[in-house]
């Protein structure tokens, strides 16, 4: 076996390597809309009416509260779900699957007491 080493590359005359600093409007992203304050409050109350919390939380305004607290979190909740659905979806939908719910609550021993809150809630 011989090795021979590698040709030294040709650069062509007058032809200086330039690259260009990335630029967000060249790129595939150029696209893509931010989320505004209007979308997030959107999402949020078509969420909302999604889930099964008035139905469970008891007592005079308590499901209030609790939307009101929800909202403040909600766009980090939001993005939470965003990166899950990427990391882990089921075949080809970007959503959560009862594993990754159970695993990403696992990492949140406060949430989950096990008296208020027990894991087999998440499911609702």
């Amino acid at each position: 076996m011989n090795c021979i080493p590698r040709a030294v590359p040709v650069v062509l005359q007058g032809r200086a390597l330039q690259k260009d600093a990335w630029d967000f409007f060249k790129s595939v992203f150029k696209d893509y809309k931010p989320d505004s304050a209007k979308l997030l409050e959107n999402c949020f109350e078509l969420d909302w009416e999604n889930t099964k919390c008035e139905k469970i939380i008891k007592g005079d305004g308590e499901a209030a509260k609790t939307k009101e607290y929800i909202r403040t979190a909600y766009e980090y909740l939001r993005e939470t779900y965003k990166y899950y659905a990427g990391v882990s979806p089921l075949g080809r939908v970007m959503s959560i699957g009862p594993g990754t719910m159970t695993e990403l609550f696992h990492h949140c021993e406060h949430f989950i007491d096990g008296k208020v809150i027990k894991i087999s809630d998440i499911d609702l």
